[in-house]
């Protein structure tokens, strides 16, 4: 948790240890060509993110982001981003 009582985002405590997310990709066990972009869309909320990411990355940042901070970022993702209505056909 933040100072505030916000919960600490992915992406914030990435920012704050000044790691890249090519960094933290292979340190969560991330492998591949896409391994930075599969990380990416976790991070940002655009893809669910497997538990086993959540317990790697909580434990990196020293249970700064827990899953209250992985639901914080896919909550701000999805109100930014809206799915469209499809079309009745």
């Amino acid at each position: 948790m933040s100072e505030t009582g916000e919960p600490v985002t992915p992406k914030s405590w990435r920012v704050d240890e000044e790691y890249s997310t090519a960094q933290v990709a292979v340190l969560v066990g991330l492998r591949g060509k896409t391994a930075r972009m599969t990380y990416l869309r976790y991070e940002r909320g655009e893809n669910d993110v497997p538990l086993e990411i959540v317990a790697q990355v909580e434990k990196l940042s020293g249970g700064k982001v827990t899953y209250r901070g992985w639901l914080a970022a896919q909550r701000e993702y999805r109100a930014a981003h809206p799915r469209r209505e499809r079309a009745a056909a």
